[in-house]
């Protein structure tokens, strides 16, 4: 029995021949790292419907990472988006506050607010230190 093959090795191709002796298969086959193989795409353009997505947000705070949209009891900014307040401001609402276990010491809350670094635990003589932005925070204010 004898099998023909097609062998393409860097730009050649090659028919090779191989004969079947006594029940066993010899088998030649090069592995070329140039060979590819190309396809003409169609000229059409295929639109895809348009899809409409809605869906209604989930008012756990839990599950959107505790984010606030509304200020509440900061002077003159209460009631307020957060987008229309010039200032950076950083809420630890109730859920965050209950979640930590930071009912007895702010330090949990200060530990996860990127802007405040901890100095000096509340631990430490009851006077923690705090650093805001590079400035030193003697009295911390909470509600």
């Amino acid at each position: 029995m004898i099998f023909y093959q097609l062998i393409s090795f860097k730009n050649y191709q090659i028919l090779s021949k191989t004969q079947s002796i006594t029940g066993s298969v010899l088998i030649l086959s090069f592995l070329s790292s140039t060979s590819f193989a190309e396809s003409m795409l169609s000229s059409e353009v295929t639109s895809l419907p348009t899809i409409k997505i809605s869906a209604e947000q989930d008012q756990d705070l839990v599950k959107q990472g505790y984010l606030t949209t509304k200020i509440s009891q900061v002077g003159p900014w209460e009631g307020r988006s957060l987008l229309d307040v010039p200032y950076s401001i950083q809420i630890a609402n109730s859920d965050l506050i209950k979640n930590l276990q930071a009912s007895a010491s702010p330090d949990e809350i200060y530990r996860v607010n990127p802007v405040i670094q901890m100095t000096r635990s509340q631990f430490e003589n009851d006077q923690p230190t705090y650093m805001s932005r590079g400035f030193k925070v003697s009295t911390v204010y909470r509600d």
